[in-house]
């Protein structure tokens, strides 16, 4: 069999370049297409999602305050919130209180934002615990 530098041979049959790109370009286009409405479809909803959120700034000197939906205890505040006071961020926390003549008002504590590393114990203080139960 002669060595020709234009054709393939591949199990068994003579396969040019030719033939495999139109017998297959079908099917490559149909996987473009399919891979550009993949890539469409996921811009339509990051573009949806960011149009749902809406973008928050808080003011200076301000302070906004929600119902506490997660009150379970009776000195747990009724009232929670954030608060931005000459640029530093509080966390606000309010009880509806009544003073001696009767009259409602808020009392409100305010207190530096916890950060979520702060709510557990770091190596270091585990690490100083002397007591060991074993």
């Amino acid at each position: 069999m002669a060595n020709n530098t234009g054709k393939q041979q591949g199990r068994g049959c003579i396969v040019t370049p030719d033939m495999v790109y139109s017998e297959h370009e079908q099917w490559f286009k149909e996987y473009d297409d399919g891979l550009e409405a993949l890539n469409h479809n996921e811009q339509l909803l990051q573009q949806r999602y960011e149009g749902r959120k809406m973008a928050y700034e808080p003011k200076d000197n301000t302070l906004n305050i929600f119902k506490n939906k997660f009150k379970n205890k009776e000195n747990d505040p009724d009232f929670t919130g954030d608060a931005l006071v000459g640029g530093k961020h509080w966390r606000a926390l309010a009880w509806k209180n009544k003073d001696k003549n009767g009259n409602t008002y808020l009392g409100i504590k305010f207190k530096p934002p916890q950060e979520s590393a702060q709510r557990f114990p770091t190596v270091s203080d585990v690490s100083k615990v002397e007591d060991d139960p074993f």
